[in-house]
């Protein structure tokens, strides 16, 4: 009986211990890491909608807020982002027999650096990409900022996933 609750007692405390650097949700971030900063996005794309940069950096900074424990700030951040988009291109996919496409796909990278400023070994610098197929029937103009959204809604999910989950 007391082998028993000596292993309890030190399961609970490996629990405790562990939580300073490790939640639930599947986040890895260091215990002393408390701060972040996301920079607002550039555009380095000429095709890509100026206002995209915005949405982008919102994306992210709401991701952080809602599933880490980290505060946004502006000043001496533990953790930093600077990005930016640097291809938007929208291309015919899927070719039929009479060679006519059936959809359109628009396709986003974005670059991101990020920077851990606790942790030098941390730092990267990566690309992401998603793409979206739309009708071909569509005005781009008209589904342009739903398919957008969308995709940095992956985009963002991959940031995060490669900054706090060691993907």
């Amino acid at each position: 009986m007391i082998k028993k609750k000596s292993f309890i007692a030190s399961f609970l405390t490996l629990i405790v211990i562990m939580s300073g650097c490790y939640s639930f949700k599947g986040t890895s971030i260091p215990a002393d890491s408390n701060t972040f900063y996301i920079a607002n996005f550039t555009v380095d794309s000429y095709d890509a909608p100026f206002q995209l940069a915005q949405e982008i950096t919102e994306k992210l900074k709401d991701k952080i807020r809602k599933e880490t424990r980290l505060k946004y700030v502006e000043v001496d951040p533990d953790i930093e982002f600077v990005g930016k988009i640097t291809n938007f291109i929208v291309s015919p996919v899927a070719p039929q027999n009479n060679q006519v496409p059936s959809a359109n796909r628009l396709e986003i990278t974005i670059n991101v650096n990020f920077i851990d400023n606790k942790h030098e070994k941390s730092k990267w610098n990566s690309n992401f990409t998603f793409f979206k197929d739309f009708s071909k029937d569509a005005n781009f103009i008209d589904v342009r900022d739903k398919l957008a959204s969308e995709i940095f809604d992956q985009l963002s999910e991959d940031v995060f996933n490669r900054a706090f989950t060691n993907w």
